[in-house]
């Protein structure tokens, strides 16, 4: 068994890379007239100019402190999202929420530094479900009339209503289903420099196919030469989320993962490459819309020439190095259990509450959660309640029941957990939980 990471060579690298987030942020989010309120279930738009809501709304995140987690860029599930509008009609802010203490920001997750501190989510699903009342927050109108909400005026009794609906089958007997929401993804802009310092590979590959998903889309290439990176696998697949990419900056928007190559054709890929126990293989993503193809000269960022003198590839490859990198560091571990002890923060017997999320781009869902024994580890994050949030491969566990988990954090301060290994959740009565009670009274 090989467990694969990297050890960070130097902090100022990390410092001084280009398009780095923020590691706390605060909103101090001013001069909004209007909000947009977007439900990630079932795609409902609510726009509120009621001054009071908005205000209670902003003052509620403005109030708060977030600590940078985990990058976002290979999650497509969300809760809500909220876009504030000058008088103008531009855009001030936008963020996604996740959970009462967690948003997506700037292609990051991040969570409230105080676990007594929330998003008052209770509120934002009364806005969506109309229950509040108020007259200034409303479905999303077409032509002026509103898509959803209840009828002005006197109440229409029950036998009217009737007739009305049987009208109206009659006289529109194919009415189409409501086309599905294109989810939009606010991206950050990136030079073609930028695109390289923030890869970690970099390979010539031959495209073969593009597989579609549900959620997301994945473009398979035969690995043809390796630039840079660990890339031990012959076959890559190139990952993007189903969606519509926004890049504010330059006002530009693409499709993310387009059909935009040829079969048989090479194309140099420069990207990042994400690992995880919920994949069932690593995932590769490009950060900006390009295409660097060498049989036909074609260099192209964001639909602009990328002005090339010399060999693209061995530009790619000066810029790469010209920066600091990690050290890739194989681990190989004896067996399940000591890769289990090794990559866990902590070890425990764990009640699954509920289902939180039922996640659609990984085999994975996240599930609320009370931590009943530790085996091993300390200062575990909860929420106020005293239950964590904890993402597990799907069928691994019934809600109701209590399981021996090894599970881990990106952060100290971050109160999502994983399961730690591909091998990580035991029933209490397995003969694997005595050789892991074993293993850790024997250190």
């Amino acid at each position: 068994m090989k467990r694969i990471f990297v050890l960070i060579l130097t902090v100022a690298v990390a410092l001084t890379m280009v398009g780095c987030a923020e590691k706390v942020v605060t909103f101090n989010i001013d001069g909004a007239s209007k909000i947009l309120l977007m439900s990630g279930s079932s795609g409902e738009t609510v726009e509120i100019t009621d001054p009071e809501t908005i205000a209670y709304i902003t003052d509620n995140i403005n109030s708060m402190t977030f600590n940078r987690d985990e990058s976002s860029r290979q999650h497509n599930d969300w809760s809500y999202s909220l876009r504030w509008y000058d008088s103008e009609d531009n855009l001030i802010e936008y963020i996604v929420i996740m959970s009462a203490t967690r948003i997506d920001y700037d292609n990051y997750f991040y969570n409230e530094m105080d676990a007594d501190v929330e998003i008052d989510i209770a509120y934002l699903e009364e806005l969506l479900s109309g229950e509040l009342g108020i007259e200034d927050a409303e479905s999303v109108v077409d032509d002026g009339e509103l898509l959803s909400g209840e009828p002005e005026g006197e109440d229409v009794a029950a036998d009217e209503v009737d007739d009305a609906e049987d009208t109206a089958e009659e006289e529109y007997p194919d009415v189409p289903e409501p086309e599905e929401t294109v989810k939009v993804y606010y991206l950050e802009y990136y030079t073609f420099d930028d695109v390289i310092l923030n890869s970690n590979v970099a390979i010539v590959g031959e495209y073969v196919e593009t597989i579609s998903h549900d959620n997301y889309t994945e473009q398979k290439f035969i690995v043809k030469d390796v630039l840079y990176g660990n890339v031990p696998d012959e076959e890559i697949y190139l990952y993007a989320n189903s969606g519509i990419a926004e890049v504010t900056e330059i006002d530009y928007t693409y499709e993310l993962g387009a059909d935009i190559y040829t079969v048989g054709m090479e194309y140099i890929l420069v990207m990042e490459k994400l690992e995880s126990v919920f994949y069932d293989h690593d995932r590769y993503m490009v950060s900006a819309d390009i295409l660097l193809c060498e049989e036909n000269d074609t260099y192209i960022i964001y639909s602009e020439p990328i002005p090339v003198t010399d060999s693209i590839r061995d530009y790619i490859i000066s810029v790469y190095n010209s920066a600091e990198h990690g050290e890739v560091i194989e681990t190989v571990y004896e067996n399940d259990i000591e890769e289990l002890i090794s990559e866990s923060k902590f070890i425990g017997v764990v009640n699954i509450e509920g289902l939180e999320v039922e996640g659609t781009v990984q085999n994975s869902n996240t599930y609320r959660c009370t931590v009943e024994t530790l085996y091993m580890g300390e200062n575990l994050n909860t929420y106020s309640d005293g239950t964590i949030l904890l993402s597990l491969k799907k069928n691994t566990v019934e809600v109701g029941e209590s399981y021996v988990i090894g599970f881990t954090s990106s952060s100290d301060t971050s109160l999502i957990y994983s399961q730690s290994a591909s091998d990580a959740v035991f029933e209490l009565d397995d003969e694997r939980v005595s050789e892991i009670e074993d293993y850790l009274s024997a250190e």
